[in-house]
């Protein structure tokens, strides 16, 4: 019903929550951290009674060493979180796109989810004890693979008497950036460190290559990189293509021999790149489309990806239920959609398994952002280059959906994106936006036959697709049942929406450009002057189907000139009336099984 009006007052408040651990006494040396995995969406924190500091931002952090605040036995901590539109109520409520925060929009009243401005600590807090001696952010790489061997890269940090809390990654003000620090001044680690690297069978265990390197060591913060060939390695390939074969990958810090810090990570040997298709050039920004994982050039069968629940609600099981049915249905591609999540460790794990490739954009869409606070989205988005690039699912970074990265307001944001991502990534292809440099978002009401004949020299189309009504039964669990007592006539009339308010409050982009396209293209189907529901949701979903398989068959017919689609959506985050192939109960609509067939 409208029960959601209810809950508006929530983000009005500001909202506590408290917890007692109880922690072992910290060896003298060792750093104690507390990492915050996401809050949304500003934050302070107390521990023991101390100020910890302030945070915003719902994609990580903040991380703090904690060891002088912290006594063996109980340990208090507090924190504090308010709404992304704390002292700008009436402002979101008049623009629903985010202007001043990085929070994405369907989580600030957009996209039929207008009653939620979703708030709270949405992730997990962990507490992670180091010794002095530890290691931070290490980063492996699939060089180059044949059938016989396979070339990687392991670039890592380790620090001795330091961490990276005590680094800043740039001032902010003018000041000369480049401070030589010469061998008077370096002093070297009182023991000698060397770094492990093993790589397992996950499945039996095998260890299938083993390596010891001593690296040069001084106190502080240092830098390795090392190189490794493996031989006969199983490699990690796309649904469809082949395994998606994971090794277990662990990089050990030793201290005259024995291990003092270690991180274990799945990872998968694969190559991925892209290069110019065969199209003619249209624009003056152009890119590369198509894709080679493993040097094996292929058509990128994908899908647009939203929330799997609004109000992130994202146990591990929805996250396999809804992996599962990408992957059984030929998906190879899943784009994380930028009026949404960076999403989160286990949906990559879950691709990961599946051979389901990632395009990650970051909550920048729809909107120019001149008020963006600069340092904040840096902090935000470095933390989730060096969160998820180790993933061989991740397949390409984007800036953002449907905002002009050249723009005025824009170029700040976009900039410190695309240097981040070459700087602390560099192994994979990325976008400002999307639609970008040849790919295309495009919703046309005409017979879909015209996409292989208007849309030949399109190297790549990332959004395209037709409204349908999900399932009668879902739609009843959430309208009012006397709203379906008599036919649906006029739907695009204001009478319509006033005599039945449930039905309108479900139905998301409910506006003249959209309802008449999708009963013009179920009225093949059925009559649409007055259909009953359940009339309308298989007419719609009929209709909508043979737009798919017929759009689909045209570009995958273009190929190579066409060298992906990624329709929209896959699944919405809420029962609502859209365009999508599962509702937000997670049902399939008939749209599904089109195109997996």
């Amino acid at each position: 019903n409208l029960n959601s009006n209810k809950y508006r007052w929530l983000s009005e408040k500001v909202w506590y929550y408290r917890k007692t651990i109880q922690t072992p006494a910290i060896a003298s040396g060792h750093y104690a951290f507390l990492c915050f995995d996401g809050i949304n969406y500003f934050a302070r924190g107390w521990l023991n009674g101390t100020l910890l500091g302030s945070h915003e931002g719902m994609f990580g952090g903040p991380n703090v060493e904690v060891s002088p605040l912290l006594k063996p036995g109980p340990n208090e901590i507090i924190v504090e979180v308010r709404a992304a539109n704390w002292g700008h109520v009436q402002e979101y409520k008049d623009n629903y796109r985010p202007v001043r925060t990085a929070a994405p929009w369907i989580f600030t009243g957009g996209s039929g989810a207008e009653d939620f401005f979703v708030l709270g600590m949405w992730q997990g807090v962990r507490l992670e004890i180091v010794p002095s001696a530890h290691l931070e952010r290490p980063f492996l790489v699939t060089e180059s693979v044949s059938p016989t061997e396979a070339r990687l890269r392991l670039s890592a940090e380790f620090f001795s008497a330091a961490h990276s809390n005590e680094i800043q990654l740039h001032p902010w003000n003018q000041t000369i950036l480049q401070r030589f620090q010469d061998s008077a001044t370096t002093r070297p680690v009182p023991h000698p460190l060397s770094l492990e690297f093993t790589l397992r069978d996950p499945a039996t265990g095998r260890t299938a290559f083993r390596q010891v390197s001593p690296v040069e060591a001084f106190r502080g913060r240092n830098f390795t990189q090392q190189r490794y060939t493996i031989p006969q390695p199983r490699l990690w390939w796309p649904n469809g293509m082949g395994d998606p074969f994971l090794y277990e990958a662990q990089v050990t810090l030793l201290e005259s021999g024995k291990a003092v810090d270690s991180i274990t990570f799945e990872f998968g040997i694969r190559t991925i790149k892209t290069i110019q298709s065969p199209t003619r050039r249209t624009l003056d920004v152009w890119d590369n489309w198509q894709f080679l994982v493993n040097g094996r050039k292929f058509f990128v069968k994908g899908i647009n990806w939203m929330p799997a629940d609004l109000l992130l609600d994202l146990p591990r099981a929805n996250y396999g239920w809804l992996t599962d049915l990408a992957r059984n249905a030929g998906f190879q591609m899943l784009r994380v959609w930028g009026g949404r999540l960076v999403e989160t460790d286990e949906f990559y794990r879950q691709c990961n398994r599946r051979g389901l490739l990632v395009w990650q954009d970051f909550p920048l869409s729809n909107t120019v952002a001149p008020n963006l606070p600069l340092e904040m989205w840096e902090a935000q988005v470095a933390q989730n280059v060096f969160r998820l690039r180790n993933h061989p699912a991740l397949a390409l970074w984007c800036g953002g959906n449907e905002s002009n990265a050249y723009a005025t307001g824009n170029a700040a944001p976009i900039g410190i994106f695309e240097r981040t991502v070459i700087e602390f990534d560099g192994t994979r292809p990325y976008r400002r936006t999307s639609p970008d440099a040849g790919g295309l978002h495009q919703y046309p009401d005409m017979d879909p036959t015209w996409y292989g004949k208007m849309y030949r020299y399109v190297p790549f189309m990332a959004e395209t697709g037709m409204h349908n009504i999900p399932e009668a039964r879902s739609m009843r669990e959430v309208v009012a049942a006397s709203e379906f007592d008599q036919p649906l006539s006029n739907m695009y009339s204001e009478q319509f929406a006033a005599d039945h308010p449930d039905f309108r409050h479900h139905f998301a982009e409910f506006s003249p450009s959209r309802v008449p396209r999708m009963l013009s293209r179920a009225s093949q189907i059925a009559d649409m002057n007055a259909p009953t529901l359940e009339a309308l949701s298989e007419a719609s979903q009929i209709g909508a189907s043979e737009f798919y398989q017929i759009l689909s068959e045209q570009l995958q017919g273009n190929y190579p000139n066409t060298a992906g689609l990624l329709p929209w959506v896959f699944k919405r985050p809420w029962p609502v009336i859209a365009i999508m192939l599962a509702d937000g109960f997670g049902h399939p609509t008939a749209p599904y099984y089109a195109l997996k067939r």
